[in-house]
């Protein structure tokens, strides 16, 4: 009798159909916490920042490249050759993605003429941002293991991949409510990498050498690797091992020689200083090249991966940008354009009404909302759907002073999506959000019929999160928290955001459905406009409008 023909439960099942929108949220979290740290290890050094922004956008656009050639076959790769084009795919692979960036960083570097290891400084990025992508990769249902009779195994629920592919060996019945229960694969690897962080931080007394930390985790992580491929679902075997075996097998044995000679050959000597020629022209070119990649390929990438890429390499973009103008101060023309640019900021902080103030001292009020919004997205390996949706929204705040208040409320939407056919949505979304200055967290939960990704479903969580001062500068992260609805698109929201006169605050970021600018802008004492506009690429955009009006203050 096969084991799991015996009964055991798993320990807990994934519905696919509420979580299986989750990875985007993390893939993209994974890349925007990694440069984060990155970028923080650089300032830490010391390291010219704008050298340092483009070294990281490099490193991110390069590791998403090779996340996505490394799950090209070899079939497709001659069909590639004899098109003249690379064939798409929405699949990734960390082990291609570290590869990729490795290789962005090895360009850029002697591009900016960059003289020393800039290795140790994404030692640290890679394990934490790794580890943020595999809750991603459980939720999803990616990347998961073979069955296992363990009290620890976990199970997915129907239309995940699991149960797709044990309903495709014969495994389980066509009737059955979820997949066997299998190897968490995502949580080995989760609570290895967070342990290889902290061993990380203690082996900085040991290793010496500049870049042997990063050496040390990828020969750790590719060892954690090879051992786990035996208990992880798919691949070709040959000789016994994986390809992704061999792979590993052919890089941690000589990387592991080598880190152990330069540690033993390294004598300590003063560190040279970072390039400290922070030359326009090169870090021009470094740029420009960077977004002639970014664009040559947007075909290409996925439109989170493209909102991503372009989210990440914007600082070093402005930041050329800024060196230009630095350049060519004298110029009319750039003091013109300084000037036109100021001018628009000033006139979007002033349009407010300034006579009706909005009444600190207020201790509550209800609001009531109506909005719109239109659309079109492309479903993930199938066609370009358009929506448009429209929803109205009651609620209550409660405030104790100007920044900490509590709201909650019921907000209903409906509309259609449309492909050939038209698909009715319909839901409805309860509630809370509590804010102070400084951080702000809300949830709530959609029900109804809903539509995600070109697929019918019944329940969307709602998350979000913001940290920072709210009437200066803030990040944020939100998950099915749109209004009039974030079914079909934009799921998933990350970004930063400014504070500006009467309440009033300027989000920028990137989403599912491409990158996106939300000004937040009280027109009075009791009227809100909030416009939303986002674009990803020409099958990816939305356009929305929500009205909102306080009364009954007291």
């Amino acid at each position: 009798m096969r084991f799991w023909e015996e009964g055991m439960a798993p320990l807990f099942t994934v519905p696919s159909d509420v979580w299986g929108s989750c990875y985007s949220l993390f893939y993209l979290a994974a890349f925007l916490v990694g440069c984060l740290i990155a970028l923080y290890e650089g300032y830490r050094r010391k390291w010219p920042l704008l050298p340092w922004f483009i070294v990281v956008a490099w490193c991110a656009v390069w590791g998403v490249i090779g996340s996505k050639l490394l799950f090209i076959s070899g079939g497709e790769w001659q069909a590639a050759l004899s098109q003249g084009h690379i064939p798409f795919t929405p699949e990734k692979s960390f082990l291609g993605g570290i590869l990729g960036g490795a290789i962005g960083v090895f360009l850029v570097r002697r591009l900016l003429a960059i003289r020393y290891s800039v290795a140790d400084a994404f030692a640290f990025a890679l394990p934490i941002g790794l580890a943020i992508g595999r809750i991603g990769c459980l939720l999803g249902g990616c990347c998961f293991g073979k069955p296992a009779a363990l009290p620890w195994a976990i199970a997915y629920s129907k239309n995940s991949c699991a149960y797709d592919t044990h309903l495709a060996k014969g495994l389980i019945t066509p009737g059955a409510s979820a997949s066997l229960p299998v190897h968490p694969t995502q949580l080995y690897e989760i609570a290895f990498l967070l342990a290889l962080a902290a061993i990380l931080w203690n082996c900085k007394k040991f290793l010496k050498r500049p870049g042997s930390l990063l050496y040390f985790f990828l020969i750790a992580y590719g060892s954690f690797r090879f051992v786990e491929e035996f208990v992880r679902e798919g691949g070709s075997a040959l000789f016994g091992l994986k390809a992704a075996q061999w792979g590993v097998l052919l890089f941690v044995l000589p990387a592991s020689v080598y880190l152990t000679w330069r540690e033993r050959a390294f004598s300590a000597r003063s560190k040279a200083p970072f390039s400290p020629q922070d030359i326009f022209q090169k870090n021009m070119m470094a740029v420009a090249l960077i977004s002639i990649i970014i664009f040559m390929g947007k075909e290409w990438f996925t439109p989170l991966e493209m909102a991503t890429l372009i989210f990440i390499t914007l600082p070093a973009f402005m930041g050329v940008i800024v060196q230009l103008v630095r350049s060519f101060a004298k110029n009319v023309f750039s003091w013109a354009a300084i000037t036109g640019i100021a001018a628009s900021i000033i006139f979007a902080a002033s349009s407010f009404d300034s006579k009706n103030p909005p009444d600190k001292s207020e201790s509550s009020y209800y609001s009531f909302s109506l909005a719109g919004m239109i659309g079109q997205y492309e479903e993930t390996c199938g066609p370009v759907h358009s929506y448009h949706v429209g929803g109205l929204g009651i609620s209550r705040t409660v405030k104790s002073d100007q920044f900490k208040q509590l709201e909650f409320g019921l907000r209903a939407y409906a509309g259609y999506d449309e492909n050939g056919g038209s698909y009715h949505i319909r839901g409805i979304n309860p509630y809370v959000q509590a804010d102070s200055r400084w951080v702000g967290f809300g949830v709530g939960i959609h029900t109804g019929d809903l539509f995600i990704d070109g697929s019918p479903g019944n329940s969307l969580w709602q998350v979000s999160l913001r940290i920072g001062p709210y009437d200066k500068f803030f990040v944020e992260g939100r998950l099915g928290d749109h209004f009039p609805g974030p079914i079909p698109s934009p799921v998933v929201k990350l970004g930063i955001g400014f504070g500006l006169k009467n309440d009033g605050s300027l989000r920028f970021g990137v989403s599912d459905a491409g990158f996106y600018v939300h000004p937040y802008l009280p027109l009075n004492h009791n009227l809100v406009m909030s416009p939303f506009f986002a674009w990803g690429d020409k099958n990816t955009s939305q356009l929305g409008i929500t009205l909102k009006y306080k009364f009954g203050s007291r």
